[in-house]
Parts: C-alpha cells; sequence; structure tokens
C-alpha cells in the first residue's frame, strides 16, 4: 500500500522504518504552516491525485489540521474520501530511548503525554521493561506513571468532577512486601488571572488538595509528583517583581499551593536545595534558557513516611538544553523505603 506521510518539524526516529517493516511504500512530504500551501499544489497534490494512496499518516493534529483545511481549499476533497488520517502524538517511547541515563530510573511520572491510550507505545515500553499506568485524553493533557516494579492498582482520577480531562492519575506499586503510592499530576496552566481557566485552576489546586489529604489519613508512602504550574516563592522566578501576581506567580495560586504543602506534604527538592535558585521550566522563546529566565513549577511533594526515607532530589537541567527538548527539566529524588530497596521517582513533561 502507498502511504503518504506528513511531518513537521518534529520527527520521530523509528516511524518511517516500523511503517516500512509493515510494507508500506512511504512518500514523505514535509509540511510547514508557513510554506504548506505551495508544498500541497506541488508533491503533496502530484501524490493525491496519483490516486495510489491507502492512507495518510500526521506526526501531530496541528500539521493534520494545517493539511485538511488546505484540502478542502484545493478542491480535492473529492479524491481523499478514501484516505484515513491518523493522528500520531509525540513518540514517548523514543524520547525514553534517547536519555542516556546515569543510573536506572525505576519508577517515571509523565505530564502533558498528549495521545489517547488507544495511541500509548504499549509495545515500546514493555520492550524497555517498564509496567505502565496511563490517562490519556486526545491531543492535549495527558498523565502517565512507568514502573519497573508490578503496579497492582491504578486509579484515573477527574480532580475536578465537572472537567473530564486527564490530569491525574494514581498507582500502587509493589516491590516484595512494600508498597508506594504514586500520583502524576499536571496543573492546568490557568492562561491568565482574569481567564475563566484561573478559576478552574484555583478549584483544581482546592480539589487536588482534598485528594491529597486523603491520602495522608493512609500513612502510606505516598509521592504526589509532576508539573504543579505554580512557583510558590520569590526564590521561584527569575524576577519576583515583574512577574508578582501573573500566571503561575499569582498570589491566589500560591496561597492554594501553600495550603497544600501545610497539609503535610514535603518538596522534596527543598529539603536538599533550601537556599537554591534553580528552575524546572524556561519559556521557549526570547532566549529563555540561555538567559536562565525561567521559574520552578515542577514538584516531589513527599508524605511523612516517604520524606523519612529520602536521599537526594535534583532538577536535571541537563535535558533542557538538548536538540528539541521539553520546557520542563525532569525532578529526580531517590528514596530508600526499606534496606536494599532503592525507588527513584521521575517526572517530566
Amino acid at each position: 500500500m502507498k502511504l503518504l506521510y506528513i511531518r513537521g518539524q518534529e520527527v520521530s526516529c523509528d516511524l518511517k522504518k516500523r511503517l516500512s517493516d509493515e510494507n508500506f511504500n512511504i512518500q514523505e512530504v514535509i509540511l510547514y504552516r508557513t510554506i504548506a500551501k505551495r508544498h500541497l499544489t506541488n508533491r503533496c497534490k502530484n501524490l493525491l491525485l496519483d490516486g495510489g494512496v491507502g492512507s495518510v499518516v500526521f506526526f501531530s493534529t496541528q500539521t493534520a489540521r494545517v493539511f485538511c483545511s488546505l484540502v478542502a481549499k484545493s478542491g480535492l476533497s473529492s479524491m481523499t474520501s478514501n484516505v484515513v488520517a491518523y493522528s500520531m502524538s509525540k513518540n514517548i517511547a523514543d524520547s525514553l530511548k534517547s536519555i542516556k541515563w546515569k543510573s536506572v530510573i525505576d519508577v517515571i511520572l509523565l505530564q502533558e503525554t498528549k495521545c489517547t491510550e488507544e495511541q500509548f507505545p504499549y509495545l515500546e515500553i514493555k520492550e524497555l521493561k517498564y509496567e505502565h499506568a496511563i490517562y490519556g485524553q486526545t491531543a492535549r493533557n495527558g498523565v502517565c506513571i512507568l514502573s519497573k516494579y508490578p503496579i497492582v492498582k491504578n486509579f484515573q482520577i477527574d480532580i475536578v468532577e465537572d472537567y473530564h480531562e486527564a490530569r491525574y492519575i494514581e498507582c500502587i506499586v509493589k516491590y516484595n512486601d512494600h508498597h508506594v503510592r504514586l500520583g502524576s499530576v499536571y496543573v492546568p496552566n490557568g492562561q491568565s488571572p482574569d481567564s475563566h481557566m484561573f478559576e478552574y485552576k484555583l478549584r483544581f489546586l482546592d480539589k487536588l488538595g482534598q485528594r491529597m489529604n486523603n491520602l495522608l489519613k493512609n500513612e502510606e508512602l505516598t509521592i504526589v509528583a509532576g508539573d504543579y504550574n505554580v512557583a510558590p516563592d520569590e526564590i521561584d522566578v527569575f524576577d519576583s517583581s515583574l512577574l508578582n501576581d501573573e500566571i503561575c506567580f499569582h498570589i491566589k495560586e500560591r496561597e492554594k499551593l501553600r495550603a497544600i504543602f501545610n497539609l503535610g506534604f514535603t518538596d522534596a527538592f527543598r529539603i536538599f536545595n533550601p537556599n537554591l535558585q534553580q528552575f524546572s521550566w524556561w519559556h521557549y522563546q526570547g532566549n529563555s534558557l540561555r538567559n536562565n529566565q525561567g521559574m520552578r513549577i515542577d514538584y516531589i511533594l513527599l508524605s511523612p513516611q516517604a520524606i523519612d526515607r529520602l536521599e537526594a532530589c535534583y532538577i536535571y537541567d541537563g535535558l533542557r538544553k538538548l536538540e528539541n527538548p521539553s520546557d520542563h527539566a525532569p525532578i529526580i529524588c531517590i528514596i530508600r523505603p526499606a534496606k536494599a530497596f532503592i525507588e527513584q521517582a521521575m517526572s517530566f513533561d
């Protein structure tokens, strides 16, 4: 079958090989928003007119939307009735394989996976010897937990019940007779303080606090980590005067996050780095990384039972400096729940 493979700037490193292995004859077209029309009227249009295309594979939903819009405007819609479009999320497995860990990571907490559960790379994750718990959503949000140890239970939870968004997943991991409860959270950004999404963010933080308070009642070794989208203190932003009451540093959301800390959860990074200004997120634009104009909005929060066994916690900002990185740096902590047992929990987008 002839397959038309349309991509933008990001390319899955093994997608073409995998498609070739399935006996697809691949015709590749690069489709950028600014020059998409020219490509459509040249190679892409000719391939569609050829009539032999059985499927079209898109690397991102944005590329798919651009392509479909241009097809309609170019009068080719009648010629594409047999074309099936697949939305391909960023290749999670490839991202994990490309990272040269200095040590084995036993547990990985992911946020903003931006794929449905059907699109999740189950086989590739299994090859990496991880079990998984995933709460997926089309093209946005999405949270996941990967574990080298057995996942005995997992819970997909809508923190704000009337917003069905994949922003929180919880699981129980078992190692011999020991259990660790893990939560991966992706707090809404909030858009702007005058937006209705900001009110949603405040509600989310309230409801998340209620959930985490209930977890403390279990008196379990508990880790809730991820993108909280709030910088709690002045040391956690590059310019507190400039960012005061801006999104992710507004006093209202900072108070909500502080209330979660006050429940009894501890920010693992601050245990070892009480006075260090280090960030976990930098905007892609404006040389933010080069100028270190960032914010610390990602945390690994630990219950008292986990804090007692905490050995280290640090921000691995080296990954942010790689080619095509996430705008977040991973946070790594090392916990010893029992003698000769090391649980390493990691959170990144």
